[in-house]
């Protein structure tokens, strides 16, 4: 028996020492120099995978956590490369719950914004947006700023996508404390005309000049930087905003400056998109000579760049398919020396695979009775958490109704206001159970004077609903307690009152807080209308357009029906400055437009939730055009009946496309 018991404990110092010693000659070394092979420059996808599985498996069994995570970020990195993105989010994710274990918040970070990337490809928003937020706060934990701000863009750019415009320009100007905060100059100017391109494709006229504003900070950053593309790129944003103002002149020469840049540094691709507009530009003018010019050389150049990328193309496949042929032969090598590697471990493996199985089989037994245990207890807890958030969320809800009841209540009744305004429709419909928008009428005493006001506040729900509370408020104190009547003063001191209130509640980087708003003062007896606006409109229509030819210049836009020339629509344009805190000329004041509107003629304003709705066949949004079409077709109908139209036809809209609502709508329409 002991020379048998002698025998057996030689048996297993021996595959113990066989075990061991072949993997302890994969040391740490090794597998960094496999690595290092991986992300070597001119490495193909397929060899690049090669090598990081060799790094994966060789640390996995030598329990080395750091390399293991490197070389999955690495197979999913040549993944994402070859186009699998599946495969790898997979890699991805398994590298992020190494890091995570770990505690490499670095890692970690660089992974998961990959999975954000991948995901964005994919126009999974959602989960890109998750993978980025995580990001950005993995980097901040670190303090590393630039690529906090990196994350924040790419947040940007997943809101731009969505149309999002005032979460894209919220997500900018973080970016732009966080670049000011690193001192790179560059992304700082890339930001603010980031944010200028988003000022400008909103569809309200109001909002180009703060465009224009943002394109002089970048203008001025990339002048003292001396970046020759960047100033033709911002040039370029300058003309497309002169052009959406209507000064044509300044529009052409910024262009023409954006042009000549972009020739000098044959920036073949921008000088494709430059000659684009530059074609519009000047067929706007008229100048149809000068437009035929840049189409021509909007078409030469486009050609040309076919050609080269077709050129570029071909000299690829044949150098790929060179590159190919040598490394099959190296890469078949690599896949049998790691066969050979993988085999030699395998086999060690078995021999205390043997001895520690017997082992094993108790652990999983005691394992599956603990689990079992515990997962009857988890139940138990699952199910009374389930309860308690179905409860949570029913006390959400029922606050929130209750929040509606206390919005209801300060919203004038229809009963009052058609006792102000007889002849009168207001189309009121929330995104949510509360609304941002708002609408507030009140008849002055012993006058024949009406005020009324509609106001589109930030957001909407419950945080565009307090905002809305708030602007009813200050506005019964305004002009009911304290008696002041004209609408530029009303909305100058709406401001103040609204900026005091909110200052302890707010830092300087949320400059969004705030309204736009339409506020007039009617008579009854003379139809003298006075009106002022924050980033908002008032639209008249009337048959008798002769009536106003005193008062065209307070229009900044008239439409026609297109079958009935008498039939127009006068637009009058409020201030570009709205209510609340504001990043660009805050002392700016507010000004009136007096008028003497005809009897019968209609008074519209709205807030732009209608307007931007996406819907109809192509979901698109409705946009201003459509809409005043409609206004101008069915403004001589009885009020209510517009009312009923607006909103089956916006309810059409919705259901031929692909989103529910998106922003709260509110419109109100007075006959005067």
């Amino acid at each position: 028996m002991k020379v048998k018991k002698s025998g057996l404990l030689c048996v297993i110092l021996w595959l113990t020492i066989g075990m061991v010693n072949p993997i302890m000659a994969l040391d740490s070394t090794s597998i960094k120099n496999t690595i290092k092979q991986a992300l070597s420059e001119g490495v193909s996808a397929d060899s690049g995978l090669v090598l990081a599985n060799e790094a994966y498996i060789n640390s996995s069994q030598l329990g080395l956590l750091k390399f293991k995570s490197k070389a999955l970020s690495i197979i999913g990195y040549y993944q994402w490369q070859k186009g699998e993105r599946g495969k790898a989010i997979e890699a991805y994710l398994e590298s992020i719950a190494i890091d995570e274990a770990r505690e490499s918040k670095k890692s970690m970070a660089y992974s998961t914004t990959c999975v954000g990337g991948i995901y964005y490809e994919l126009q999974k928003f959602d989960l890109a947006e998750k993978y980025y937020l995580k990001a950005a706060s993995l980097y901040s934990e670190f303090e590393d700023y630039t690529m906090v701000a990196q994350a924040e863009s790419n947040l940007a750019a997943i809101y731009d996508s969505q149309n999002k415009r005032e979460q894209t320009l919220e997500t900018y100007f973080r970016c732009l404390e966080a670049f000011k905060k690193v001192g790179n100059d560059m992304y700082l100017g890339i930001t603010h005309n980031n944010i200028a391109g988003t000022f400008h494709d909103l569809d309200k006229e109001s909002y180009q000049d703060s465009a224009y504003a943002h394109y002089q900070h970048a203008l001025a950053i990339f002048q003292k930087l001396d970046s020759k593309e960047e100033l033709a790129v911002t040039y370029l944003g300058i003309a497309e905003v002169f052009d959406a103002m209507g000064r044509p002149t300044e529009a052409v020469d910024n262009f023409k400056w954006s042009h000549d840049i972009f020739t000098k540094i044959e920036a073949l691709d921008w000088l494709v998109y430059a000659n684009k507009i530059g074609v519009e530009l000047y067929r706007k003018q008229g100048d149809f000579e000068k437009a035929l010019e840049y189409y021509e050389e909007y078409k030469t150049l486009e050609d040309s760049l076919k050609d080269l990328d077709l050129q570029e193309r071909v000299h690829e496949l044949e150098v790929k398919y060179e590159t190919e042929q040598n490394e099959a032969q190296i890469a078949k090598q690599d896949l049998e020396l790691l066969k050979q590697r993988t085999e030699l471990s395998q086999k060690n493996v078995i021999g205390i695979g043997l001895i520690v199985g017997i082992l094993l089989v108790a652990v999983v037994a005691v394992v599956v009775y603990l689990r079992y245990r515990d997962k009857n207890a988890s139940n138990k807890i699952i199910t009374h958490q389930k309860l308690a958030l179905e409860k949570h969320n029913i006390k959400m809800v029922d606050s929130i109704n209750y929040a509606k009841n206390i919005q209801t209540a300060i919203l004038p009744s229809s009963d009052y206001f058609k006792e102000s305004l007889a002849d009168s429709f207001i189309l009121y419909q929330p995104k949510d159970i509360v609304s941002g928008d708002f609408y507030w009428v009140h008849n002055i005493e012993d006058t024949d004077l009406v005020a009324f006001s509609l106001a589109d506040c930030t957001g909407h729900g419950v945080p565009g609903a307090l905002m809305s509370m708030l602007g009813s408020s200050l506005l019964n104190e305004i002009v009911k307690n304290d008696g002041i009547y004209e609408p530029d003063k009303v909305l100058g001191e709406l401001r103040r009152r609204l900026l005091m209130s909110i200052a302890d509640s707010i830092d300087d980087e949320k400059i969004y807080d705030g309204m736009d708003i339409g506020f007039c003062i009617l008579n009854k007896s003379t139809n003298e209308l006075t009106f002022s606006g924050a980033y908002h409109s008032l639209y008249i229509l009337t048959n008798k357009p002769d009536h106003y030819t005193d008062s065209l210049q307070f229009f900044s836009a008239i439409s026609k029906h297109e079958d009935d020339e008498n039939t127009q629509l006068f637009e009058v344009k409020g201030d570009t400055q709205p209510i609340g805190k504001y990043a660009i000329d805050s002392d700016l004041k507010y000004t009136s437009v007096k008028l003497k509107i005809n009897t019968g003629d209609m008074l519209y304003m709205f807030s732009d939730g209608y307007v931007d709705q996406f819907g109809g066949p192509k979901n698109r949004k409705f946009m201003l055009q459509p809409f005043k079409k409609e206004l101008l077709n069915i403004y001589k109908h009885p009020t209510q009946q517009q009312n009923m139209h607006l909103t089956e036809l916006m309810s059409r809209w919705i259901e031929q496309g692909e989103r529910p609502q998106m922003d709260d709508m509110a419109i109100i329409g007075v006959r005067v």
